[in-house]
C-alpha cells in the first residue's frame, strides 16, 4: 500500500483507503454489495482524510473538534482491522491467483461501517466547510513532499522578550567566540605586500537558540570591527522575507544614497545599486537568520568581488546554506551543544574549524544572583535545558516568575525549591503551557513549522518517545520509521532523517556519526505536541485522565506515575514501544490489536564506566520471559516484532508460525539453540536479524522457503559457524550481514543481493565471482571491469582472489591474492592500480615491487605476506605511499622493514605478523620516528607459540627495539603485543620540538580522521547492536 503513509494529522486513514483501493482491484473477487460498501466507503474516508489533511495545523481545535478527529481516526484504525479480518476468510481462487469472497461469511461484512463513515464523514463536512485539499494520491508523493512550498506564508513572529538579548556576553561567556571572528574578520592580510586581501566569509550555525544573533551581534558591535570596515550592514532575513525590504535594509545601512522609486521598486535595481557602491569600499555584511538557500542565492549577487579584505557573515539553523560560494569560506562555527556521557550534562561545544576542542559547562558560567541563593548548576531543570542558552534564560525567567509570585503571597523560597518547581510544571505541562518559556517555544515552533509536509512532521514527533539524552543509530530509527509507516521507503526516511538533522532538530552525537540525539527541550516541546494530537503517549507524562484511548505508548520509565498505566486500554494499542520493564508493565496477551512491538533495552541504563566492554556481548538482559513469548506469538496482528530477547527466553516455540502477518523478527541475547523450522511459514517476512544468541548453533533449512525476505542479519552469533545452503533460495535477498562465518557458495547466484556486511570475516570471505552480482554495492569498479576483458579473465583464472568490498565514500575497494607470487604481478599495476586495498603473498619485493606500490594513489591499506623471509631489511623511502594508513607485514621472522624520512607520510598503524621464531636478534632501529603520523604499532604473533615472544631472542629484541622508538615518537602511541597489557605513550616533548608537523596537530589530525573513517566505514552497516562498541 506504498504512497499512503501514518501521519499524526490522518492517522491510518491514508492507508485504510489504499487498503480498499485494493480490495477494488484485480486481485480480489468480492460480492455485488460488498463492491457497493467498499467504493462508497473509500470515498467518503478519502474525502475525511484530505479535510483533516487540510486542517491540521492550521486551525486551532476546539475539544469539539478534537473529539471529532479521534472519532474519524478511531473508525480509520476499526476499518483496517475489519479490512484484515476480511482477508484472512477469503479463499484462494483454483484458476486463478484472486482472492474470492467465502460465501459463507456474511454477505455485507462492511455494511455496519458504512453507516459510521456516512455518520463520521457528515460531522466532519459540516464542521469544517470547504476544506477539501488536493486529491489524496498527491498528498503523498515525494516530489510533491519536497518541493511544493507552504500553502501560505507563516506570519511574521512578534518580537523577542527584552531579556533575552539582556547584556548576553556577560551571561554565558562567547569571548572565545567572538575574539576568533574577529581576529578572522579583521586579520592583518592587508599588510602583506605580496598578498591581495580578499573577500571571505564566515558562517555561524546551530539549532534554535544557541546564540546565534547574539555572537553576530557582539563581533558587529564591537569597536575593532567598526573601526576597520568603511561600510557595514547588519540584516536579519527572518523566515518569509520580502527580498526588496531585506535588499533596501542592505543598502540603506551601507550607507549609500536611497534610490529613485522606479529603481527601489526591483530586486535587479536594489543588487545592481549596492553592487557598484561597495565596489570600491572594505566592506562586512552580516545576514542573520538565512532559513532558505534562495534567499543566499538573491543576496549573494550584491556583494562585490573586490579583493579589498572584505568580509561577509553569515548564520543559520540550516547547516546546509553555508557552503563554499568562495574559496575562502573557511570559518565555520557550529554552535550545538554536545551531550557529555561520563559526567552527565549538556556542553557549550566551540566547535569551529580549524578543530579546538574548548568546552564549557555554560550552566557555570550563569550568574546565581540572578534569581537569589541556593541555584543549582546541577539540578534536572539545568541539564533539561541542554546547554542552550535560550532554554536557561528562559529558566530564569520562569523562576523570577515564581518567587515574584510566592513573594506577593509573603513567602520566601530559595532557588533550589524554586527550581524544583519548575521542573515538575514543565514535565506535568511541558514548556508550552510554562509562563518564562514563551520565547523559547517561539524559535523551537518556527522550525518545527517550516518543515515542508506532514510525513517529516510526523517523524520527528515520533523521535519524542526516546528517553532523555539516549542516543539512537539512523538506522534504528529509518527501520521504526518504515515499520509505523510514515514512509514505505528506506531512502526516503534517510532523507527525511538528514534533513531533520541539517535544521537542527535532532542532533548528531559527533560530526559524521550515524547516531543522534534529541536535546531536551526539543524533546519536551514535540511530546507535548505529540500529546495535543493524541499522537503517542509516553508513560512516563501519562495521567488517569489521559490513559484512555490511546494507540500509540511508549513505556519508557520505570517509576510510573500514581497507577496511571491501569487506566490504559490495552486492546486499544496499535504501536507499543518498551524501553524498560516489559514483564512487569505489559500484559502480552491482552495487545489484541497491535501491529509494531518494539521491545528495547536502554543502554544508558548500564554503568558504561564499570562495563567491561569487550565483554558486552555476554551482558545478559532480562528484557522478556519464557511466558512472554508464548503470549507473543498468540499476537496474529503484529507485523513488526523488535527486540525478542532475553536470558530466559530459551526457545522459540513453534508457534512463532500464527504470525502470518509478521514482516520484520528480531531474535536477540536469548540462550536459544536454534530457530524452529516453522520460521520458513513466515512467508511475509521481509526482515530477520538474529544476533548475539551465545548458544545459538543452528539455523533450519526451512530458512530458504522465506521467499520474501530482503534483510537478513547474522551477526556475533559464536556458536554458529555454518549457515544452511538454502539461503541460496533466497531470490529477493538485498541485504546480508555475518560473522565470523565462510558464506556458502550458493550466495553468489542471489542477483537482488546489493549489500553484505562481514563482522570479523576470515580472509578471502568474499569469492571473486561475487563481482558478478549486478547489484552488490562495493565491487571495486576495476574489479568490474575484469569481466569485460576476456583475455585478462584468462589470465587470472588459475589465480585464488579475494574481493575487499568497499564500505565508504571514497573507499574504492581491493583485493586478496592468494595465489603465491615471486613479484608483484603486472596485472596488479595495469588493471588495479586505483584500489584502496591488497593482501599479496609474495617471495621478494625489490625496488620494482615498490614501484608499482608506490605508484597506488589511492592505496590505504597494504597486507605483504612475505613467504621467504628477506636477507635484508626492506628500506621503505621517502617516495610514494601518498595515501597508505594501515601496514601489516606477514613474515616468518623479523627484521622485515627499515624507513626512511618522509616515509609513508599518512601511515597510522603498523602490524608485524610473525609465524615462526628463529634465527639471531637485530637490534637495529626500524625508524618509526619517521612516521610522522604513526600513532599504533601492533605485534601478533602466531596463537601456536604461546608465550613465544618473551621465549624466542629474534622476537624479543625486535619487541624491545621498537617498543623504546615508540616511547620517543613525536606523537602519542599505542603499543600492542599479543597476550600482553595493553601500552600507551605519551607525546615525546623533545621529539615534538625536533618535528616540523608539530604533535598536537597530528594528534588532532589523526583523531578526527579515525572518527570519521569509523563512522563512514562501518556506520551504514550498524545499528543499536553496535552502541556501546562504538562508545568503547
Amino acid at each position: 500500500m506504498e504512497g499512503a503513509p501514518v501521519t499524526a494529522a490522518t492517522g491510518v486513514l491514508g492507508p485504510v483507503v489504499a487498503k480498499l483501493g485494493a480490495l477494488l482491484g484485480s486481485d480480489y473477487k468480492l460480492r455485488r454489495q460488498t463492491r457497493k460498501d467498499v467504493k462508497s466507503i473509500r470515498s467518503k474516508l478519502e474525502s475525511v482524510h484530505s479535510i483533516l489533511w487540510a486542517i491540521w495545523e492550521k486551525e486551532i481545535l476546539d475539544a469539539e473538534c478534537k473529539a471529532l478527529k479521534k472519532e474519524a481516526l478511531d473508525l480509520a484504525d476499526d476499518m483496517e482491522d475489519a479490512i484484515d479480518d476480511f482477508i484472512l476468510t477469503m479463499k484462494r481462487s483454483r484458476r486463478s491467483k484472486r482472492l474470492i469472497q467465502s460465501k459463507i461469511k456474511a454477505s455485507c461484512p462492511f455494511q455496519d461501517f458504512r453507516t459510521r463513515v456516512d455518520e463520521v464523514s457528515g460531522k466532519c463536512h459540516t464542521k469544517w466547510k470547504n476544506k477539501c485539499a488536493d486529491p489524496i494520491s498527491s498528498l503523498f508523493s515525494r516530489r510533491s513532499a519536497k518541493s511544493s512550498p507552504p500553502s501560505k506564508p507563516p506570519p511574521p513572529p512578534p518580537p523577542r522578550a527584552p531579556f533575552v538579548r539582556k547584556d548576553a556576553s556577560e551571561i554565558f561567556g562567547m569571548e572565545g567566540w567572538r575574539n576568533d571572528l574577529i581576529t578572522y574578520l579583521v586579520g592583518g592580510e592587508e599588510e602583506s605586500t605580496t598578498v591581495q586581501p580578499q573577500l571571505k566569509m564566515a558562517s555561524i550555525v546551530g539549532m534554535a537558540g544557541v546564540g546565534k544573533t547574539t555572537l553576530a551581534s557582539l563581533v558587529y558591535e564591537h569597536e575593532d570591527i567598526q573601526n576597520h570596515f568603511q561600510s557595514r550592514a547588519f540584516v536579519s532575513v527572518t523566515l518569509a522575507p520580502n527580498m526588496k525590504e531585506v535588499l533596501t535594509k542592505i543598502l540603506n545601512q551601507v550607507g549609500a544614497e536611497p534610490l529613485a522609486s522606479n529603481e527601489a521598486g526591483t530586486e535587479e535595481g536594489l543588487i545592481h545599486a549596492i553592487s557598484n557602491f561597495l565596489d570600491d569600499k572594505r566592506y562586512l555584511v552580516i545576514i542573520d537568520d538565512m532559513w532558505h538557500r534562495g534567499q543566499w542565492d538573491i543576496i549573494s549577487k550584491s556583494f562585490p568581488q573586490n579583493n579589498l579584505g572584505s568580509r561577509i557573515v553569515m548564520t543559520s539553523r540550516i547547516h546546509s546554506i553555508p557552503r563554499d560560494d568562495l574559496d575562502n569560506n573557511n570559518f565555520y562555527i557550529k554552535m550545538n551543544p554536545r551531550w557529555d556521557f561520563l559526567n552527565g550534562r549538556w556542553l557549550y561545544r566551540p566547535d569551529r574549524f580549524p578543530y579546538t576542542t574548548d568546552e564549557e559547562d555554560i550552566a557555570a558560567r550563569m550568574k546565581p544572583d540572578m534569581v537569589g541563593e541556593g541555584f543549582d548548576c546541577d539540578h534536572p531543570i539545568v541539564r533539561m535545558c541542554g546547554g542552550v542558552p535560550l532554554a536557561l534564560l528562559c529558566m530564569f525567567s520562569a523562576m523570577t516568575m515564581v518567587q515574584q509570585q510566592q513573594e506577593q503571597l509573603g513567602v520566601h523560597v530559595n532557588a533550589r525549591v524554586v527550581q524544583d518547581m519548575i521542573e515538575k510544571q514543565v514535565k506535568q505541562s511541558g514548556i508550552q503551557n510554562t509562563p518564562g518559556f514563551e520565547p523559547l517555544v517561539e524559535s523551537l515552533q518556527l522550525g518545527y513549522a517550516d518543515l515542508p509536509h506532514h510525513m517529516m512532521k510526523t517523524c520527528l514527533l515520533y523521535c519524542s518517545i526516546y528517553p532523555e539524552n539516549y542516543s539512537f543509530h539512523m538506522n534504528d530509527l529509518v527501520m521504526r520509521w518504515v515499520a509505523e509507516g510514515f514512509t514505505y521507503k528506506e531512502d526516503a526516511a534517510k532523507d527525511y532523517l538528514e534533513q531533520l538533522g541539517n535544521r537542527g532538530l535532532m542532533l548528531r552525537v559527533y560530526d559524521g556519526a550515524y547516531q543522534f540525539q534529541m536535546n531536551p527541550m526539543m524533546r519536551n516541546f514535540l511530546r507535548w505536541k505529540s500529546r495535543e494530537d493524541n499522537f503517542i503517549a509516553c508513560s512516563s507524562d501519562i495521567t488517569l485522565a489521559y490513559a484512555s484511548g490511546i494507540h500509540r505508548l511508549c513505556i519508557d520509565d520505570y517509576h510510573v506515575d500514581d497507577g496511571a498505566m491501569e487506566g490504559v486500554d490495552w486492546s486499544q494499542i496499535r504501536s507499543l514501544v518498551v524501553f524498560q520493564g516489559a514483564k512487569i508493565y505489559v500484559p502480552f496477551e491482552k495487545l489484541e490489536h497491535v501491529r509494531v512491538l518494539d521491545l528495547q533495552y536502554h543502554p544508558q541504563d548500564l554503568e558504561f564506566n564499570k562495563v567491561n566492554f569487550s565483554l558486552y556481548e555476554d551482558l545478559e538482559f532480562e528484557a522478556l520471559g519464557k511466558d512472554c513469548v508464548k503470549d507473543i506469538c498468540g499476537l496474529l496482528r503484529v507485523r513488526h516484532l523488535f527486540g525478542l530477547e532475553g536470558k530466559e527466553v530459551n526457545e522459540i516455540p513453534p508457534e512463532i508460525a500464527r504470525l502470518r502477518y509478521l514482516e520484520t523478527l528480531q531474535v536477540r541475547r536469548t540462550l536459544i539453540r536454534e530457530l524452529p523450522s516453522e520460521i520458513g511459514d513466515l512467508q511475509q517476512l521481509k526482515t530477520l536479524t538474529v544476533s548475539r544468541n551465545q548458544n545459538l548453533v543452528e539455523l533450519p533449512r526451512e530458512i530458504g522457503d522465506l521467499e520474501n525476505l530482503e534483510t537478513l542479519v547474522l551477526i556475533y552469533n559464536r556458536r554458529l559457524t555454518e549457515v544452511p545452503r538454502e539461503i541460496g533460495k533466497l531470490q529477493n535477498l538485498k541485504r546480508l550481514d555475518f560473522t565470523g562465518t565462510m558464506l556458502p557458495k550458493e550466495i553468489w547466484g542471489l542477483k537482488k543481493l546489493e549489500q553484505l556486511a562481514l563482522f570479523e570475516a576470515p580472509i578471502g570471505a568474499v569469492h571473486w565471482e561475487a563481482s558478478q552480482l549486478p547489484k552488490l554495492k562495493g565491487v571495486p569498479e576495476s574489479v568490474r571491469q575484469t569481466w569485460k576483458n576476456g583475455d585478462l579473465v584468462s589470465e587470472l583464472s588459475g589465480e585464488i582472489l579475494y574481493i575487499e568490498l568497499a564500505t565508504s565514500f571514497g573507499d574504492r575497494g581491493g583485493i586478496t591474492v592468494g595465489t603465491k607470487h615471486m613479484h608483484i604481478p603486472w596485472w596488479i599495476k595495469d588493471h588495479f592500480n586505483d584500489l584502496s586495498s591488497l593482501d599479496i603473498r609474495i617471495c621478494k619485493l625489490e625496488e620494482q615491487d615498490l614501484k608499482i606500490l608506490r605508484g597506488m594513489p589511492n592505496l590505504e591499506y597494504l597486507t605483504l605476506r612475505f613467504e621467504v623471509v628477506p636477507t635484508e631489511p626492506i628500506v621503505i623511502s621517502g617516495e610514494g605511499f601518498p595515501m597508505l594508513r594501515l601496514l601489516t607485514v606477514d613474515s616468518r621472522k623479523p627484521p622485515v622493514m627499515s624507513f626512511q624520512e618522509g616515509a609513508m607520510p599518512m601511515l597510522q598503524s603498523l602490524c608485524f605478523e610473525f609465524q615462526f621464531y628463529g634465527g639471531p636478534p637485530n637490534k637495529d632501529p626500524l625508524g618509526i620516528k619517521h612516521l610522522r603520523f604513526l600513532n599504533d604499532v601492533t605485534f601478533s604473533c602466531s596463537k601456536w607459540y604461546g608465550g613465544a615472544a618473551e621465549s624466542s631472542p629474534c622476537i624479543s629484541a625486535m619487541i624491545k627495539v621498537v617498543r623504546k622508538e615508540a616511547q620517543e615518537h613525536p606523537n602519542w602511541m599505542r603499543f600492542f603485543v599479543t597476550r600482553r597489557e595493553e601500552e600507551e605513550f605519551p607525546a615525546n616533548e623533545e621529539s615534538a620540538q625536533a618535528s616540523s608537523s608539530g604533535t598536537a596537530e597530528i594528534k588532532e589530525e589523526i583523531f578526527q580522521a579515525k572518527e570519521v573513517s569509523s563512522s563512514q566505514g562501518t556506520g551504514e552497516i550498524k545499528g543499536e547492536e553496535e552502541i556501546l562498541e562504538e562508545a568503547a
